[in-house]
């Protein structure tokens, strides 16, 4: 084991309860966001359809099947997915938003997991109650080391939402009187700070992202692929360029966003390896300045400022990062970067024992510092 910096200990975040699900400052923003963009895109992802329809209509059928199959690859899932998280996901937690949540902590012996949901029985009821919810490598991880839940409800049929230990992102539940199917029992873990690349829960999420990413950048690739194969043939051989030129400068600006986003996929990729490995974590003292912006996706927005080592003070921005960071920068008044400080303008953030990892950019200097 690697010695872990222990010179600061986080004030985690932690929700407020004793009131409405909806008055908490940090859990209803983000769910709120959330529940927002599905239903906005149950209506956007039918009309990107018809309009890619109209494209492949215009083009002639140069694009071929591949077209067609990738849109519907793309936009099917993803309608399907939302709709089915309106019904079954935001429509019947509306009414839960009215009621407080509070902490339950699971029995001994009382956590199993199964390969869809984990499953935790409650420890303060007399009856055999256990809360079922989907979670992430890393989460699963976090919940063998501290066996603990943020719940609301259960409501209706057993429907609830619940939050792992620090998180702000409330997850649709379900709450009943016995395990999933299949579900077996799984060894906890210490629950003690730890380097970055000996923290279970780190680790676990890391290892996600990384696969999430290569996939990603796979799939762009094979997108800029068939235009290429399908497009670049097409323009070489018309002999009037401007009969389908508009179809041709759309394809140009999908060939850029796929190179773009293969890009990035591919930089997060290498970024969440080298961060994976660090041995220590470097604390520093930050303020988050103004309100923080909400994302549909699950992600926020924010600026704040840093204090570094040498004293000095400088911006920091926070773009399209998790929640749960900006939540614990908020309540601890630290952000927490994997390993070292380098040279630059990025850096890897997150929290011991937590599911997290977020790029985040460092500015200019402050008047202060």
């Amino acid at each position: 084991m690697n010695d872990p910096a222990t010179e600061y200990r986080p004030g985690p975040f932690s929700p407020l309860g004793g009131r409405p699900t909806r008055d908490e400052p940090l859990l209803a923003p983000v769910f709120g966001s959330w529940r927002d963009m599905v239903g906005r895109t149950l209506l956007l992802h039918p009309l990107g359809a018809a309009a890619g329809v109209v494209l492949l209509v215009l083009d002639g059928g140069q694009s071929g099947l591949a077209a067609p199959v990738l849109l519907v690859a793309t936009l099917g899932p993803l309608w399907l997915n939302n709709l089915t998280a309106w019904f079954v996901s935001v429509a019947p937690t509306k009414r839960l938003l009215d009621e407080p949540g509070r902490y339950v902590t699971a029995r001994e012996g009382g956590l199993r997991y199964s390969t869809l949901a984990v499953a935790l029985r409650m420890a303060d009821v007399p009856e055999e109650r256990w809360v079922l919810l989907r979670l992430g490598a890393g989460a699963r991880a976090q919940l063998r080391a501290d066996p603990r839940l943020w719940l609301v409800g259960p409501g209706r049929k057993g429907v609830a939402l619940a939050a792992t230990p620090g998180s702000a992102i409330l997850r649709v539940a379900r709450v009943q009187s016995r395990p999933p199917r299949g579900a077996r029992p799984v060894t906890p873990l210490a629950n003690g700070p730890s380097a970055p690349c000996d923290d279970a829960a780190v680790q676990a999420h890391m290892r996600s992202r990384r696969r999430i990413s290569a996939l990603s950048s796979v799939w762009w690739l094979l997108v800029l692929g068939w235009l290429v194969q399908s497009h670049l043939p097409v323009l070489l051989r018309t002999e009037d360029p401007g009969r389908n030129a508009w179809v041709l400068a759309a394809a140009l600006a999908i060939a850029g966003l796929a190179v773009f986003s293969a890009g990035a996929y591919l930089t997060e990729f290498v970024r969440a390896g080298r961060a994976s490995r660090a041995l220590t974590w470097t604390p520093l003292p930050a303020t988050i300045d103004g309100e923080i912006e909400h994302s549909g996706h699950l992600t926020a927005h924010a600026k704040g400022r840093v204090r570094l080592p040498d004293g000095t003070e400088r911006l920091v921005s926070f773009a399209g990062v998790s929640p749960d960071l900006l939540a614990d920068v908020a309540s601890s008044g630290l952000l927490w970067v994997l390993g070292a400080l380098r040279h630059g303008g990025r850096a890897v953030a997150g929290v011991p024992g937590k599911p997290l990892a977020e790029s985040v950019t460092l500015g200019r200097r402050t008047m202060e510092g």
